[in-house]
């Protein structure tokens, strides 16, 4: 009897470790450092402001980030930096000239001996729209190469990290802008709860299946419970 609860519990502990741990991995693999990119219209400038903004940071050592748009569209005007990663020293090496910032893509490039853990107000990009610029729908983004451009270190260590980074699109119509919204990191789309919510379904998995091995092993011992002898 003791073997037949054993195997029971046993497979209830195996089960679950199978159904979360494909979502502990998927949670724990992305996103403890979190940019999102939020836009607006300057009304009196027309000009397109873009404010990103470190929302999560576990710590960071080294970046190198490229800013991709559409440049028959847009014109990199300005740019002024936040307190976010201040203590990365943050370079870029793009000329300014009279039309803008003219090298593309754009490249920012962050450096320190230490992780920065900061968050809030990371920068702040203006955009000019060309005149002329077709209707449609537009992105700007920061983009980096996965394991390779973002480092943090781990006592001794420098390892890679990929952040998630929320970026921008603006949507024309007849060269004026006609809406701007914030799009979420595609490799945010497999997570859909909160870190907190995520254990909800993981427990009531498991609560199931202890619940059904326990029926089975009440429902096993009382087919096989013995029979009482009857008095003489």
């Amino acid at each position: 009897m003791k073997k037949i609860t054993y195997v029971c519990l046993t497979l209830c502990m195996v089960l679950a470790m199978v159904f979360a741990s494909p979502l502990q991995i998927l949670a724990a693999g992305e996103g403890n450092t979190v940019l999102v990119m939020k836009g607006k219209e300057n009304v009196d400038t027309h000009e397109i402001e873009i404010n990103i903004t470190v929302e999560e940071n576990t710590g960071v050592n080294s970046m190198l980030l490229s800013l991709v748009y559409d440049t028959s569209v847009f014109t990199l005007t300005n740019l002024e930096y936040g307190s976010a990663f201040a203590a990365l020293s943050p370079i870029n090496t793009n000329p300014e000239t009279e039309e803008g910032f003219g090298i593309y893509p754009f490249k920012f490039s962050y450096l320190g001996e230490e992780n920065d853990t900061s968050t809030g107000h990371m920068m702040t990009l203006y955009f000019r729209i060309k005149d002329g610029a077709p209707d449609g729908a537009y992105t700007i983004a920061l983009e980096h190469q996965r394991d390779q451009d973002v480092t943090y270190l781990d006592e001794e260590q420098i390892l890679t990290k990929n952040l998630l980074i929320d970026s921008a699109r603006i949507v024309l119509s007849e060269n004026a802008v006609a809406e701007i919204e914030t799009v979420p990191d595609s490799n945010k789309q497999p997570i859909s709860t909160t870190p907190d919510m995520l254990w909800l379904p993981i427990a009531a998995g498991v609560l199931v299946l202890t619940g059904g091995c326990f029926l089975f092993l009440a429902l096993f011992i009382r087919r096989n419970k013995p029979k009482k002898w009857k008095k003489l």
